[in-house]
């Protein structure tokens, strides 16, 4: 499994675990639960998943027993069931999915089949209403699987079941570098000698994101960084305190860049606020690319089509669950001299009286750096105690830490926060193969190191 798809796996499991609450049904939903319990007036306690449901029931059941229901509303909190009583007594599998596909109006081919078994696999509703589109979606071969996991993830977070959500969420699940695509559609544009004033812009754009311009005094941070390589060997701390400040600067710079905000702002636009969007909203990389996507043709608008789709999944994975908000970002950075891929993950709890809670969040760094190569950074923060634990395979990593440790335990008390510890750890036995970045850190992640700092309280 590659490193972005065990990352998003990751990402989905925390979004996924809550305490207390459970999916959300939708009508046309169909589920099998059991009834445990009856109450008067066709009601009853129904369990699904492990998790009771108060349900108003349409025909008269016998406790203890499993039906297949369809999901028809919600009123007042209960939800409003169906038996479908052409599935019931059914214990030849199948005979049961044949019943299942005639009842959900899908043809019994290996697909659907594959794709019903799998969401009952999984306890996940079959959203009837929509399945006969997801299966137009789905693809043959090799990347069948990677279309259910899409499904499954959508089902799960609820998304809009439309074909540009799908086709974004599953890009999400490509392996390939948002780095390396935008050097391709770079290429592409500088290539087109009659760009449209959108395309021109374009390029400005993405040039500015992969090779960011000099500051002031003539010194860029790439610039930098090479200059610094000749102290290695002397000194290799400075050159990991650079990449840092590299990482830090070229983070804001881009996260500023790509309007993730874009689609939020021109609907307040909408709703007669003129001042929602500024001219420089219009020539963030998601507005210029869906502007250019819409006047181009061959393969500048395929290039185009993927980042969009690229970037409207990091949207889709921003969530706002209360009181949790968590964000997935593989981002283009400089470190070094040269821009490459960094993944991020981040979860920080919400306060009562909105905003982020500067006190509590945690992040997960995935680098690739030019000397420490393959590199995790794990950095929790717990009533602004930080700790810090640093997944990497580099010799001299722990000497390294011990000596940025005082300097940046300082700069992080300037901004009120406590560096508690700083700990490295080597990779994981047995997990030699590339790439193998996500599987070490699911391993630490889920033993520790810092036991009791659960976001999802």
């Amino acid at each position: 499994m590659n490193m972005v798809v065990s990352s998003i796996e990751k990402l989905f499991h925390h979004t996924n675990v809550h305490q207390g609450k459970i999916l959300e049904f939708n009508p046309g939903d169909v589920i099998k639960g059991k009834v445990m319990k009856l109450f008067p007036h066709q009601t009853a306690l129904v369990q699904f998943n492990g998790v009771p449901l108060v349900a108003q029931l349409q025909a008269s059941l016998t406790a203890n027993t499993a039906y297949w229901f369809e999901v028809q509303t919600k009123v007042n909190g209960k939800l409003q069931l169906k038996v479908m009583t052409g599935l019931q007594g059914m214990t030849e599998r199948g005979e049961m999915m044949n019943s299942l596909l005639k009842e959900l109006h899908l043809p019994p081919t290996k697909m659907n089949e594959k794709l019903i078994a799998s969401l009952i696999e999984k306890n996940l509703p079959l959203p009837k209403n929509h399945l006969s589109s997801i299966s137009s979606w789905l693809s043959s071969g090799t990347d069948i699987d990677i279309d259910m996991q899409t499904v499954e993830q959508m089902i799960k977070l609820n998304l809009p079941f439309t074909q540009e959500t799908f086709l974004s969420a599953r890009s999400l699940y490509d392996s390939s570098s948002f780095t390396k695509q935008l050097q391709m559609l770079l290429s592409v544009l500088k290539e087109n000698g009659t760009l449209t004033t959108e395309g021109a812009q374009l390029k400005e754009v993405i040039s500015g994101i992969l090779h960011p311009v000099q500051d002031e005094k003539g010194t860029s941070d790439e610039k930098a960084a090479i200059e610094q390589r000749a102290l290695l060997k002397e000194d290799s701390s400075l050159l990991l305190e650079n990449q840092v400040r590299q990482l830090a600067k070229g983070l804001k710079f881009i996260f500023q860049s790509l309007g993730l905000e874009y689609e939020r702002m021109v609907s307040e636009y909408f709703k007669n606020d003129a001042t929602a969007l500024s001219k420089g909203d219009f020539h963030t990389l998601k507005a210029l690319l869906l502007q250019f996507h819409q006047q181009s043709l061959g393969q500048e608008r395929d290039l185009a089509g993927q980042l969009i789709h690229k970037i409207t999944g990091y949207q889709l994975l921003a969530r706002e669950d209360e009181p949790v908000t968590s964000l997935y970002m593989q981002l283009p950075i400089v470190l070094g001299n040269e821009p490459r891929d960094v993944i991020i993950q981040w979860e920080g709890r919400q306060k009562n009286t909105g905003g982020i809670d500067p006190n509590y969040c945690r992040i997960l760094f995935c680098l690739q750096l030019e000397y420490l190569n393959e590199t995790i950074v794990d950095v929790t923060v717990q009533n602004r105690v930080v700790n810090i634990g640093i997944i990497n395979d580099f010799p001299q990593l722990q000497m390294l830490t011990k000596k940025m440790g005082s300097k940046l335990k300082e700069n992080l008390a300037a901004l009120n926060y406590h560096l508690s510890d700083i700990k490295v750890i080597a990779s994981v036995p047995n997990q030699q193969e590339r790439p193998f970045l996500l599987k070490r850190a699911a391993v630490y992640l889920q033993s520790g190191p810092y036991e009791g700092v659960d976001l999802k309280i």
